[in-house]
């Protein structure tokens, strides 16, 4: 897709977004190819703000990921000693999701590629404009999240050649 702004073909604004998503997730893993992740950079910058305290079900409503597809990450982060489960002691049939030291050793290197990426991504846009843009963001996403929808939901493959599929519900 070869984006110039102008309205030649019309392409749904969300359309828009999820190209822009796929093609960002494509330049960070490129940044990132030392960690054998592929873009499940969000899991670990997640589990590494909310000190220990998320759940499977939490980490999949947050990121919009479905149930299998969660299970699916969250089994090929722990193979790889990214994060680890712990049964909470007040409900064994749930489990925190936990970052391992190999998981918080990466951490400030997908912080750091992902804020390199922003900047370059916002190239061109004065520091004004691109605080107006994350606004706007903020906007939409608020005015999509209070509108009645069907429910979408991500499944994810581990696979690095499969892209998101969205499911309705």
């Amino acid at each position: 897709m070869n984006y110039s702004g102008k309205e030649e073909t019309f392409m749904p604004l969300g359309r828009q977004l999820a190209v822009l998503g796929r093609m960002y997730y494509a330049a960070l893993t490129a940044k990132l190819q030392n960690i054998d992740i592929d873009r499940y950079y969000s899991v670990l910058l997640l589990l590494d703000q909310c000190n220990d305290d998320f759940t499977q079900q939490m980490l999949g409503d947050r990121l919009q990921i479905d149930k299998t597809s969660m299970v699916r990450v969250i089994d090929m982060l722990e193979a790889r000693e990214y994060i680890r489960r712990e049964a909470k002691a007040d409900d064994r049939r749930c489990h925190r999701i936990i970052l391992t030291e190999k998981g918080k050793d990466v951490v400030p290197e997908i912080k750091r590629a992902s804020e390199e990426l922003n900047a370059e991504m916002l190239a061109g846009l004065e520091p004004e404009k691109a605080a107006e843009f994350r606004e706007m963001l903020a906007l939409i996403f608020n005015n999509l999240r209070n509108m009645p929808a069907e429910e979408v939901i991500f499944e994810y493959s581990t696979k690095r050649t499969n892209q998101p599929n969205p499911k309705v519900k």
